[in-house]
C-alpha cells in the first residue's frame, strides 16, 4: 500500500511553480542516475500539419466526443480490480506525461492540472519528451502521496502496480508502445497510465487520440515494454 504523506495545503501547491524538480541523485539511491529517461518524442510520423490540426476546432471536438465515449466504456470492469477514470486526450505530440499525470492528479485528489501547467513544470519538451525523473517529484508533490519511479530492470513492477492500483493510486508506464503491438511501430516512446490488473495481466488508458480506450496487456508483455525504453521505468 502506498504511503501517504501529509496533505498538501493550497499555498504549498503554488509553491511547484518555484521548485526545481529534484534530481534523480537525490531522489533514489540505490539505483544508478539515469540519463536518458524519458518517454521519447511520440508518434514520430506526426508531421506539422498533424500538429496544426491538433489546434482547431474540430480536433477539439472529435475529443470531447471520445471523452464522453471513454467515460462511459470506463464504467465497465475490463479486469478484476480496475480503478474509473475520466479519459484526457494529450494535447501535443510530446504531451504524454503531462496527459498521464493529469489523470493521475485528478483521480488521486479531485484536482484538474492544465496539462501546459504541467508541461512546463516538468520541463517537457519536443523531440524528448518528458524525463521520469522530473515527473515523479511534481506528482508526488501535487498528490501528497509518495509517488517515486523505479526501474523495472532491478525492481519488478507487478507487485508495486497492484499494491498502489489496489489502493487506489494509478500508476504511469514508460514504455517503447511498439511492443504493445496495437498499431504504434517498434521505437515509439510513450507514457500510458496504469489502471488496473487481474492476475497476470494489467490494463492501462492510453492518452493519444487515436488509441483511446482501456487496453489490457499480460504482464510479462508490460515488461517487455517497459524495458524497452531506456532502462524500463515506471511512476508509482
Amino acid at each position: 500500500m502506498k504511503k501517504i504523506g501529509k496533505l498538501l495545503t493550497a499555498s504549498t501547491l503554488l509553491l511547484v511553480n518555484f521548485c526545481t524538480p529534484v534530481c534523480a541523485e537525490e531522489m533514489v539511491t540505490e539505483e544508478p542516475t539515469p540519463t536518458e529517461v524519458t518517454g521519447r518524442k511520440l508518434m514520430n510520423n506526426i508531421d506539422q500539419e498533424g500538429l496544426d490540426y491538433m489546434q482547431t476546432d474540430e480536433y477539439k471536438a472529435n475529443i470531447a466526443k471520445k471523452e464522453s465515449e471513454v467515460a462511459l466504456k470506463g464504467r465497465t470492469a475490463y479486469l478484476s480490480t480496475q480503478l474509473s477514470f475520466t479519459w484526457r486526450a494529450q494535447e501535443t505530440n510530446y504531451w504524454c506525461v503531462p496527459a498521464c499525470s493529469q489523470m493521475l492528479i485528478e483521480k488521486v485528489t479531485g484536482n484538474l492540472y492544465s496539462q501546459s501547467y504541467l508541461a512546463s513544470t516538468m520541463g517537457s519538451g519536443p523531440g524528448y519528451g518528458t524525463y521520469v525523473n522530473r515527473a515523479a517529484p511534481v506528482i508526488k508533490q501535487l498528490t501528497g502521496a509518495n509517488y517515486e519511479y523505479s526501474s523495472n530492470v532491478s525492481n519488478y513492477f507487478l507487485p508495486n502496480v497492484k499494491s498502489d492500483i489496489a489502493s487506489g493510486y494509478p500508476v504511469i508506464y514508460f514504455v517503447d508502445a511498439g511492443y504493445f503491438y496495437n498499431g504504434y511501430s517498434i521505437g515509439t516512446g510513450h507514457a500510458v497510465l496504469g489502471v488496473g490488473y487481474q492476475d497476470n495481466l494489467v490494463s492501462f488508458f492510453d492518452p493519444n487520440p487515436g488509441f483511446n480506450d482501456i487496453w489490457k496487456i499480460s504482464a510479462p508483455d508490460m515488461s517487455t515494454a517497459l524495458n524497452a525504453n531506456d532502462g524500463g521505468y515506471y511512476i508509482w
